[in-house]
């Protein structure tokens, strides 16, 4: 709460005990009507109460004055969301291309014990930082279509893990009528 703010309320401090106890079952009675309204306009008071106390911590909203503060332009997650889709497609891409190219599988072993494994990583995880970098330079004071940038980068995904199973990998290599 603010230094120096109060908040009061017309609640009693006790209530009048109602007039019935409650029924043969020990329930409580139902209030009547002017007890209902009493409630009702106590917690009215309440409400206003509340709604009208100033603001805690938040400085430039306490005053008419203080400009609204500008929105933050979203290119730079839309470019973390769609460089995760460019991966991801990178990825299914060189899975498909090692599994067609006898020479590529080769060239792909970085690390003898791991194979080829290790480079389809590396250059999937490459493609992904350089599109990073590159969609957020592009985008990094814009306001792009988050929707848009949200399904192209579903496809993406979709795409790439299409391309790292067998069967969509297999079929690429009949189409090029290529494989090892």
């Amino acid at each position: 709460m603010a230094p120096g703010a109060t908040v009061t309320t017309s609640r009693p401090a006790t209530r009048p005990p109602p007039e019935e106890v409650g029924d043969e079952r020990g329930r409580p009675a139902e209030p009547d009507a002017s007890e209902a309204a009493s409630l009702l306009s106590e917690t009215r008071q309440m409400v206003i109460t509340v709604v009208e106390a100033p603001l805690v911590n938040r400085p430039h909203l306490e005053s008419e004055s203080a400009a609204p503060e500008p929105l933050l332009a979203n290119g730079p997650a839309a470019a973390a969301v769609m460089a995760a889709g460019v991966g991801a497609a990178v990825l299914g891409a060189i899975v498909t291309a090692e599994g067609i190219s006898a020479s590529l599988s080769k060239a792909l072993i970085l690390v003898q014990p791991v194979g080829p494994l290790s480079g389809k990583t590396t250059v999937a995880v490459v493609g992904w930082l350089l599109a990073w970098a590159f969609l957020h330079w592009r985008w990094r004071d814009r306001e792009v279509d988050f929707r848009g940038i949200t399904w192209a980068t579903c496809a993406l995904v979709a795409l790439g893990v299409l391309l790292t199973f067998p069967p969509g990998f297999d079929g690429v290599a009949e189409l090029v009528g290529a494989g090892h």
